[in-house]
């Protein structure tokens, strides 16, 4: 369990260690040399108050003061979604309220568990043209027999 001050803390920390390491190598070196000095240094600029959208992001999201999280769950023996810790965390991690009123803040993999969401089923036309566009692109999607017969139960109300 982390306090909500935790979370940004740690959140902010991923978002500069992140910055750090793209300081290093030539990626600004060259980017100044194709744009120009003063659009390097108006993207670094720009950076720095990204650090003040993290934190109201957080903060917006984060009503209260403790939350269970992924290590929480960690007997659930899953791999979390790397793409929520660590690509942009205030946006794409859940806050997720448990039966019993403590709250999460889990990513994907968990909240999926979590909420018992076996399978994505689109619910407007728009999402299932997403869907039918992104099994295009990443070669379709693979058959799951497990997950369908979870996904059936679920929708049944058998998993409770």
């Amino acid at each position: 369990m982390k306090t909500r001050k935790q979370i940004v803390t740690e959140n902010l920390r991923l978002f500069k260690t992140r910055c750090e390491k793209s300081d290093k190598g030539d990626y600004y070196k060259s980017l100044a040399e194709e744009q120009g000095q003063e659009y390097v240094d108006k993207l670094l600029a720009e950076r720095q108050n990204y650090f003040i959208v993290i934190s109201a992001e957080l903060e917006k999201r984060l009503s209260e003061e403790a939350y269970l999280t992924c290590q929480d769950f960690d007997h659930f023996d899953v791999t979390c979604c790397d793409t929520c810790h660590s690509c942009y965390p205030h946006y794409e991690m859940w806050v997720v309220v448990l039966s019993d009123g403590r709250h999460a803040w889990v990513c994907d993999t968990i909240k999926d568990i979590l909420m018992r969401q076996t399978k994505f089923v689109p619910s407007t036309p728009d999402a299932e043209e997403a869907v039918r566009l992104l099994d295009e692109i990443f070669g379709g999607s693979q058959p799951d027999p497990v997950g369908d017969a979870l996904h059936e139960a679920s929708m049944a109300g058998e998993l409770r």
